[in-house]
């Protein structure tokens, strides 16, 4: 009997990314502060753990919705069970229903994303600085 092995955790460039969550279909990740830390570093990895939060309670909450609606949607029809064609025709109802909310969700995300450009460019040039022998 070949049992489900269940998944690790794995460390990718000194942070810690957790199996896909079961709902948000997004790894936990964990940011890890560095030893000797500087104030920059600890902005930046904090503002990452929180865009990475904020983009999984989105996830979460969308995708519990859709589970709902397409359990409804399943649970309307005769059979129970849905053709390919029937699917597609609720996906694209769903997409279209919440059309506004992913527009939303991309323009903040973009935004948060941009945010990160400059305190990634400061951490950088602190790195390079701290490795210039003095």
């Amino acid at each position: 009997m070949v049992t489900a092995k269940k998944p690790e955790s794995i460390w990718i460039r000194g942070d810690l990314y957790g199996p896909p969550d079961p709902i948000s279909n997004l790894p936990h990740i964990k940011f890890v502060a560095v030893a000797d830390e500087s104030e920059a570093e600890r902005r930046l990895r904090e503002q990452r753990q929180r865009i990475h939060d904020w983009n999984h309670r989105f996830w979460a909450d969308h995708n519990s919705r859709f589970n709902a609606e397409k359990e409804a949607f399943l649970e309307s029809l005769p059979e129970k069970r849905a053709s390919a064609d029937e699917l597609s025709t609720f996906y694209k109802s769903f997409l279209n229903a919440n059309h506004a909310s992913h527009m939303a969700y991309n323009k903040e995300l973009y935004r948060r994303s941009v945010g990160l450009l400059w305190p990634e460019l400061l951490v950088s040039l602190q790195r390079i600085v701290r490795r210039i022998p003095k």
